[in-house]
């Protein structure tokens, strides 16, 4: 239970720092992402702020060229079409998206350059035009210049129409100087399609009404977006504005998903970095509990050893001076019951040493088994009646249900099985009270035979259970004991058992007592 809390306490730490890695990760994409939008930002500014400055100077350089031709007609109000035509040669070739100029004495026009394909506007009157009618009313009230549009053009196409009222030096009206300028070459020329590539432009305040005027180019959708960056476009009289976003994919634009895929993978990778440092300072924590347990329980067991060795041949020794005595005595019966005690401390010696021989086989991988077939009743019935007299001396009775498995056969070293079976029903008797009847029973199920020894002992204690069966495991159930008791049989029959490829264990009861058993596979 403490391994599976250490590492449940390790995986919930490595959590925490999973999340923590993760968290920090997550803010500073979050400053990143501000930083990134705070860029574009400053960027798109940047890109609003340079096309709105390339139309505005576009548009006045445009003016300044044909406020020459103004200037000229105030001086000649009689201007000829051949004279207009030269002037006005001079200008056009300038500016790529100037379709045409044109003079319009009365708001009608009257000159036209150049003629080849503008004749048929000769003689058109913008006042009878409704579309046209309030764009000359305004330039006229105003004395100022007046760009309208974008309209259809009778030339195919659309444009914007400039038009410069003239003033003769008494104040009086003699028309205009209109100028037509193709939309399309002059957004070419300005950089806006060029920038409609990568960007999302739009313009908007038809005939020069500013923000609230019609959009007359783009997505009408850009001006409600929030992200859009808005330049005020000023001309003589009103002026545009543009809006301008980012397209789908900005340059500078992050890409949070793979960033944040990236900040995962590095949380996740520190934390089972984490996760496994932890897990190897546990192991080692354990290693070393572990290993102060073994010398602790080594410690235990060599002292228990002395002792156990010491008290029979302490036994012995008494018994072979006594001996000497009686014989100088010739008290021949006294001497017949200490050699009596003597054989069985000699026999305590014999298991003890056998023990520790055992034990030192186990350690080095050299338990050699003599493997045949054997009826397990009659292995088990041998056993019980090789420990009758040992039993009888505790006044404890074994009893023997043998009543199944009469046919059950093992493959088994006899000498072996032999030996668990004498551990387990020694240990039985030697733990159970005085006049109570230790019970073993047999049972065979899914090709398994199972053997059980039930005592009547205090049982094992609840957190000595796990280790009942490891060397140097000695419980000291019971305070007194005739046989040797080195701790190291319960090890032994576990490593002979597991050796045939069974189980072994032990359970106490609620009511008293506890259950040692064991499992072997039926012969096939």
């Amino acid at each position: 239970m403490r391994m599976f809390s250490s590492k449940a306490t390790n995986i919930f730490v490595s959590l925490l720092f999973f999340a923590a890695v993760s968290g920090a990760s997550e803010y500073l994409i979050e400053l990143e992402k501000r930083s990134s939008e705070s860029t574009e930002r400053n960027h798109l500014f940047v890109h609003a702020a340079t096309l709105a400055s390339r139309i505005n100077q576009e548009v006045n350089s445009t003016l300044n060229l044909v406020l020459g031709i103004m200037i000229y007609v105030v001086e000649n109000p009689d201007i000829t079409q051949a004279q207009f035509a030269k002037i006005a040669g001079r200008i056009v070739p300038r500016a790529p998206y100037i379709l045409n100029v044109a003079l319009a004495k009365d708001n009608v026009i009257s000159h036209v350059h150049p003629m080849e394909i503008n004749e048929k506007v000769l003689g058109l009157r913008y006042m009878e035009l409704p579309e046209q009618r309030e764009a000359v009313l305004r330039a006229i009230e105003s004395r100022n210049i007046v760009i309208a549009g974008p309209v259809d053009l009778v030339q195919g196409g659309q444009g914007f129409i400039s038009r410069i009222p003239v003033f003769l030096d008494d104040g009086a009206y003699w028309g205009l100087v209109s100028l037509v300028i193709r939309m399309d070459v002059f957004l070419e020329k300005t950089g806006v399609t060029e920038s409609d590539r990568h960007l999302n432009i739009a313009l908007r305040g038809k005939n020069a009404t500013g923000a609230a005027g019609e959009v007359f180019y783009g997505d009408p959708a850009i001006f409600d977006s929030p992200e859009a960056v808005l330049q005020t476009v000023p001309l003589p009289v009103g002026g545009w504005q543009l809006g301008v976003t980012f397209g789908a994919e900005p340059g500078t634009a992050l890409n949070v998903p793979i960033l944040r895929a990236r900040g995962w993978f590095v949380a996740a990778l520190f934390s089972a970095m984490m996760f496994l440092m932890l897990q190897t300072v546990s192991a080692l924590r354990r290693a070393n509990e572990q290993a102060k347990l073994a010398d602790e329980n080594k410690n235990r067991f060599f002292a228990n050893m002395a002792h156990e060795l010491r008290t029979p041949m302490s036994a012995i020794a008494g018994a072979i001076g006594l001996i000497k005595h009686f014989t100088a005595q010739k008290k021949y019966e006294e001497i017949d019951e200490l050699m009596n005690n003597a054989e069985r401390n000699c026999d305590r010696l014999k298991w003890i040493i056998n023990d520790i021989l055992d034990l030192k086989k186990i350690e080095s991988g050299r338990m050699e088994y003599d493997m045949q077939r054997w009826p397990f009743r009659s292995l088990v019935a041998e056993a019980v009646e090789g420990m009758t007299h040992y039993a009888d001396q505790h006044n404890i009775h074994i009893r023997l249900d043998d009543s199944t498995c009469s046919d059950c056969v093992v493959e088994c070293d006899r000498q072996r099985i032999q030996q668990v079976l004498f551990n387990l029903l020694s240990n039985a008797v030697k733990f159970s009270q005085r006049g109570t009847t230790v019970n073993v029973s047999m049972t065979s199920r899914d090709k398994v035979v199972r053997l059980e020894v039930r005592d009547t002992g205090p049982g094992v204690p609840d957190d000595k259970v796990e280790e009942v069966f490891s060397e140097f495991a000695h419980m000291n159930r019971a305070k007194n004991s005739m046989v040797a008791s080195t701790g190291l049989g319960l090890a032994i029959s576990k490593r002979i058992i597991v050796d045939h490829h069974g189980r072994i264990g032990c359970a106490n009861h609620k009511e008293g007592g506890c259950t040692f058993y064991f499992e072997l596979g039926l012969a096939e």
